[in-house]
């Protein structure tokens, strides 16, 4: 059996939930990098929403009741006449159903049908790549909130809301090559692949080389004349806050190109490296203080999938090296103890890779020494979670971190190892 074959065939129980934490890695790690893979979850989801709303016989089965009590109380040749209609009815209902779940399945297969041209779609522009836990979205034209599990790629049409619970983080790709991250309690709305509006919690966004994306905060301030707007230019990195009467904005690398918030007829830059808030009385405060470190609440996400890539070992570069270096440094330390059990992940993953990478901020850092602080705050923080991630560092070259591994593991789990 091929991987796709093996992989397509665990796709229906990895949208129930059904997979184990090792099937459901297998399977995300191959849909990373498989396009067809990803279009058949994309079909085999759709399918399962259009049979959930389909599927609801609640009222025909209430009516097909009260018919069949009525024929029990009649006199016995009405009955029998009653009886064989109340059945036909029964029969007819059924038929009803089944006819309102094909017609709600027949655009997917439509679609599906290369040789018939498409049923029109939904105007599709982004779609739910990672996250750390169920995330919650709503569809156009719908009211109720549908929850979706976190290894489920969950396409989003225009005029779609996405929200995060407490604690949860999540990742999307735009159609138009951008990516978008939500912190936890976090609620956004896609106006479409460059728009979106951010309603509440923090977001961070990376556009691709070829477009913008404006982030849109609708109604800043009660005395705003209209809504805050960041536009955020090609291969820029921005990162938008709202909440308590102030909304903030941080152009958080350097490289970036000067981005621009607009509120009302009201336009001000935002430079690389800089940070710009709006208070409610619509006073601007700026300042040049923007790091590494605004971006540490990400680390839970980007240890989903490949445990190390080239994003999360850069960032950790940049954010343990400062630390011990000065008294201010040391607050890089409390965000990351801040992040709980789930934080211990992407540092025990950093600590697994022996030797610098290109992406090492600064080449000459003594990479031995990031990799040590890395352990030695995992220590403190890591749970059951990290049991796999520190029995790999216990064969560690280097004997402080093998040490440190093993003490860990002797206080998570006192078996032998």
């Amino acid at each position: 059996m091929s991987d796709c074959e093996g992989v397509r065939s665990q796709l229906s129980a990895l949208i129930d939930g059904e997979l184990s934490s090792t099937e459901s890695r297998v399977v995300e790690n191959h849909l990373q990098a498989c396009t067809a893979c990803r279009q058949e979850l994309e079909l085999l989801t759709d399918i399962d929403n259009r049979l959930t709303r389909a599927l609801d016989v609640s009222s025909l089965e209430r009516k097909c009741a009260e018919i069949l009590q009525a024929a029990k109380t009649m006199p016995p040749m009405e009955r029998v006449n009653s009886g064989w209609h109340a059945w036909r009815l029964v029969s007819v209902g059924l038929l009803v159903v089944a006819a309102t779940v094909l017609l709600a399945l027949f655009p997917v297969f439509w679609e599906k049908d290369s040789t018939h041209p498409p049923a029109p779609s939904l105007n599709l522009v982004a779609q739910l790549t990672r996250a750390t836990g169920p995330v919650q979205f709503l569809q156009p034209g719908e009211t109720n909130w549908t929850e979706v599990a976190p290894n489920a790629r969950k396409s989003l049409a225009a005029g779609s809301r996405l929200k995060t619970a407490n604690g949860v983080l999540c990742e999307i790709a735009t159609t138009s090559q951008g990516v978008l991250r939500m912190n936890e309690s976090a609620e956004v709305v896609f106006v479409d692949a460059d728009r979106v509006e951010l309603i509440a919690g923090k977001l961070w966004c990376l556009t691709p080389n070829s477009s913008n994306i404006e982030v849109v905060i609708p109604e800043a301030n009660q005395q705003a004349p209209a809504p805050l707007v960041f536009a955020c230019p090609s291969s820029t990195e921005l990162q938008c806050m709202t909440g308590d009467w102030t909304v903030t904005c941080d152009s958080i690398s350097r490289n970036n190109s000067t981005a621009t918030m607009t509120l009302g007829s009201v336009s001000c830059s935002v430079e690389p490296g800089e940070t710009v808030s709006i208070n409610r009385e619509q006073k601007i405060d700026r300042k040049l203080s923007v790091d590494a470190s605004s971006k540490i609440w990400q680390l839970p996400l980007l240890a989903i999938g490949a445990e190390v890539d080239e994003e999360l070992v850069a960032l950790l570069d940049r954010i343990l090296a400062p630390i011990g270096m000065s008294k201010a440094r040391s607050l890089n330390e409390d965000q990351l103890r801040s992040l709980g059990p789930v934080g211990a992940i992407p540092l025990l993953a950093y600590a697994s890779v022996e030797s610098p990478t290109k992406s090492l901020a600064n080449p000459a850092a003594d990479h031995l020494h990031l990799r040590r602080t890395a352990v030695r705050l995992a220590s403190e923080m890591v749970d059951e979670r990290g049991i796999r991630l520190l029995k790999e560092l216990t064969a560690d070259p280097d004997e402080y971190i093998s040490s440190v591994a093993k003490g860990t593991l002797n206080r998570l789990n006192p078996q032998p190892h």
